[in-house]
Formats: C-alpha cells, sequence, structure tokens
C-alpha cells in the first residue's frame, strides 16, 4: 500500500492530493514497521504542504513519536487546521527562542486570537508586530488586522485611527486603500 501511495504522490498534480498520499504512505510504512520511512513521508507532507489537511495528520504522528518539528512550521499547520490553542502555543515556543521568522509567527499568532474569538489578546499581539518589528513585511497586514479586531470590540473610533494611521504611516502600499475604505 505505501508503494501505491508513494506512486499517488508523484502522479498527483495538486498540494493537496500530495500532502494526503505521503500522509497515508507514512501510516502505510508504520503499520509495516518501517517507521523511518514512515517519518520521512510524513515530514514531507508537513514541510512542503504546511496548507493541507494531510500536513497536520501527518504532524500529529509526529508529535506523538516525539519527532522534532520547527514550532514555526508546527503552528502554521495548526492555523491552516483552525487548531488555534495548538497554534498559539506553537508560535509562543517559538518567539520565546527568538526565531528568524518573527514577523510572520507574531502576525499568525494575532490572527490565531482573532479566528478564536479573542479579539482582546489579537489586538494585544498585533501591537506588538507593529511596534516590534516595524519595517516587517507583516506590518500593514498588522495594522489592518489590529483595525478589523477593535471594531469587533466595539471600538469603531480606534479601529478608524488605525486604519487611518495605515494609509498615513505606508501611503505606497497595497493596503492603504483597503484602510481608507474600512476607515469610510
Amino acid at each position: 500500500a505505501a508503494a501505491r501511495y508513494d506512486a499517488v504522490n508523484q502522479a498527483a498534480g495538486d498540494a493537496r492530493t500530495k500532502a494526503d498520499a505521503l500522509n497515508r504512505a507514512g501510516e502505510a510504512y508504520a503499520a509495516a514497521g518501517k517507521h523511518d520511512m514512515a517519518i520521512e513521508r510524513w515530514n514531507e507532507a508537513v514541510t512542503h504542504y504546511p496548507e493541507q489537511p494531510g500536513a497536520y495528520a501527518a504532524l500529529v504522528y509526529l508529535v506523538n513519536r516525539n519527532v522534532v518539528v520547527d514550532e514555526f512550521l508546527r503552528g502554521y499547520i495548526d492555523f491552516n487546521a483552525t487548531q488555534y490553542e495548538a497554534a498559539i502555543a506553537a508560535f509562543q515556543r517559538y518567539l520565546d527562542k527568538n526565531g528568524a521568522r518573527a514577523g510572520d509567527a507574531r502576525y499568525y499568532l494575532a490572527l490565531s486570537y482573532a479566528r478564536k474569538g479573542a479579539n482582546a489578546q489579537a489586538v494585544t499581539e498585533y501591537d506588538n508586530l507593529i511596534k516590534k518589528l516595524p519595517k516587517d513585511k507583516r506590518v500593514t497586514d498588522a495594522y489592518l488586522g489590529k483595525g478589523s479586531a477593535l471594531g469587533i470590540l466595539g471600538k469603531v473610533d480606534d479601529a478608524v485611527a488605525v486604519y487611518r494611521k495605515l494609509a498615513t504611516t505606508f501611503p505606497e502600499d497595497a493596503l492603504a486603500d483597503d484602510a481608507l475604505w474600512r476607515a469610510a
């Protein structure tokens, strides 16, 4: 069965099918007692297709076998699988280690809070990104996220101020127009 899943992975044209085939190949190799090959397939699914459901299933197998997985990648996979509590924990562990992708980690941490309805925490994390990494590529996204979270919290005037700040601070950014539109 594992060889057939490997063949499916090779023939597949889309990421979802590839991730699923890699995960199932890992399952088949594990069932056959070929644990190194199973881990190899699961690692490939996790590394190359983190947005796909098969990557989340592969991540679970890896974690259950105590295989070390990069915390940012782990958080990103959990985020895409709507496992926001696990994503938050992974991103926080990543940030505690001062990872190189701090801007992305802070952004997805804030977005995870927002997606689970914890908008006050989301605002705090968006602020952390804006203040601690003002030149990061995710700062304009953080402004939009912060404005949205403030609006959901009923702080409309604060949200409008955040949108205007984005437009004045980054007038050439593609999101400046979106910010002005939302402010209106």
